[in-house]
Formats: structure tokens, sequence, C-alpha cells
């Protein structure tokens, strides 16, 4: 593909991901309104207690995996097939043992745990290896320009949580364990979506390399520390706040957050449908594309917050 064949999929990819960023956002939000209303704030807030607990740990532990794999799959195309092999290792060996440091954690320190129902913290955190999983999937499609396979495992969770929830709700059925397990099926339909992409239209999922895994973890752990610095300033928050001042207050303050993230979603955007170029790049090259691009997400969300007040 020519470099101009490349800017010109930058564009349509960049917008396509955007709407899909911003439609997610709406039907998260439309979610979050009729949770609100069915189940109340403290039925919300231990709904996202339980979510928060699970995607927080997830993206914990995954080291910066999923940053190298983007990586070494956008320069090193033949070595796909056993980042798609490590993937699944890695994120199976890094979840359980995020489950076993959790467990002990809550054991010794039962605040951390809040007030949540132990059977329902058990099924968010079963979870946790499967989200690591999709994480490294994410990473690893967007690395062959798989925007559309991406865009529609994004779209997936919101459209099952809307559908059943809204279901449930008309029928008076919805419970926070109805929703968390509606969530958990939502993630493992993601997961699945990208899946079939990476057997259908990758190189499929080879046997793992350990080399190349420990290369992974190596580069992914100094990368870790930013990506855990951001999910820990947009999901910290709510841990903390459900854990001192329980689920009912949670509920009011994520109802806010839902509202607040939309600024978000634009640079995210950018910043995915860029990585496969910019890694394919010389650094000198990268680097003008990076600037170019952070000039204009500045310009657009500065004129959003503009236009706000």
């Amino acid at each position: 593909m020519t470099a101009a064949g490349r800017r010109r999929s930058f564009g349509r990819a960049a917008i396509t991901t955007y709407a899909s960023n911003l439609l997610m956002a709406g039907l998260s939000l439309v979610n979050v309104l009729i949770m609100s209303r069915s189940l109340g704030p403290e039925g919300r807030g231990e709904f996202v207690f339980l979510t928060t607990i699970a995607m927080l740990t997830s993206t914990l532990s995954s080291l910066g995996v999923e940053e190298a794999t983007g990586n070494i799959a956008g320069s090193q195309p033949h070595r796909r097939r056993s980042l798609a092999g490590n993937a699944a290792l890695l994120s199976l060996a890094f979840g359980l043992l995020a489950i076993v440091v959790l467990a002990v954690l809550t054991a010794v320190f039962p605040r951390v745990a809040g007030d949540s129902d132990p059977t329902l913290r058990w099924l968010a955190l079963a979870s946790i290896p499967m989200l690591i999983f999709l994480f490294y999937l994410q990473f690893l499609v967007r690395a062959d320009y798989g925007f559309a396979a991406t865009n529609v495992a994004a779209l997936v969770g919101p459209v099952v949580n809307v559908a059943v929830n809204g279901l449930l709700a008309a029928l008076g059925l919805i419970t926070v364990e109805t929703a968390l397990v509606t969530w958990i099926v939502g993630q493992l339909l993601a997961t699945l979506v990208l899946v079939w992409y990476t057997r259908s239209r990758l190189a499929g999922f080879g046997r793992p390399d350990f080399k190349l895994a420990a290369e992974s973890v190596g580069f992914g752990i100094q990368a870790h520390t930013g990506r855990v610095m951001k999910t820990g300033n947009y999901r910290l928050d709510q841990w903390l706040l459900g854990a001192i001042a329980g689920p009912g207050e949670l509920g009011l303050y994520s109802v806010a957050v839902a509202w607040s993230e939309a600024l978000f979603y634009l640079p995210e955007a950018l910043g995915m449908v860029l990585r496969p170029d910019a890694v394919r790049a010389t650094p000198r090259e990268a680097a003008r594309q990076t600037a170019v691009a952070f000039r204009r997400i500045n310009v657009i969300d500065f004129g959003l917050l503009d236009g706000g007040q």
C-alpha cells in the first residue's frame, strides 16, 4: 500500500473510529440511565464497583504487553502468529496471577472489596484473563489496520448491555447479578469477534514463542507506567469511592463520569489510527506524524470546550 493510500485510509479510519467511540459512549450512557432508574444509585454503584475492579485489575495486570504487541505486529508482520499465541498464553497466566493477588489483598484488607457481594466479586474476577486477552487482540488487529473489526468489537458490549438490560428493566427483572452477567457476556462476544478476525484475516494463533514473550514483557513494562497512570486516573477514583463511601455515592458519581468522558474519545481514536503508520515509519517521520495529529487534536478539543461554554 502506498503512503498516500495509507493517508486516505487514515482519514476514513479516524472518522469511523471516532464515530464508533461516540456511539459507544451514547449507548453506554443509555445503559447508565437504564440501570440508574431501575436499580437506583446503590445498585448502579455496586455494578460499577465490580466492573471497575475487573477492568482496572486487568489493565494493570497486562504489563504493557499490548503495547509491544502493537509495535511488533506492525513493524514485523511475520511474527503475528507467534504474537497471537503469546497473547492467549500470557493473558491466562497474568490473569490468574492477578486473581490470586487480589484475593489475598481482599483477605488481608477487607475494605478493598468494599461492600460487594463475594459471589459477584468472584464472577467479576473470573473475567480478568478474558479482558487481558481482549486488550492484546485489540492492539494486534489494529496493527494490521483492522479498525473495522475493533470498532465492531467495541460496540458489541454496549449494544448487548442496552438491549438486555433494557428488556429486563421493562420486565422488572433487572438486578445487579443480571447486569454483571450481561456485561461479561458482552465482553466475551467482543473477544470472540477479534479471535475470529485473527484466525480468518491474520495469521491465526501459533505456538507461543517464549523468547518473543520475554521481549514483549520487557518492552511492555517500560511503557506500562503511562498506561497505569492513565487508567488509574480514569478508574481508580471509582474503586476508592466505592470502597470508602459505598455503592450509593458511587452510583451518583458514575453518572457524572459518563457525561465527562466524551472529550477523551477523539484523542484516543486518532492515537489508535496513527499507531500502525507510526511504527512502520522512520523515527523522524513518526515524530512528524505525531506532531501533526497532536496539533489537530488540540485545535478540535479546544473548539469543543469553547463551544460548550
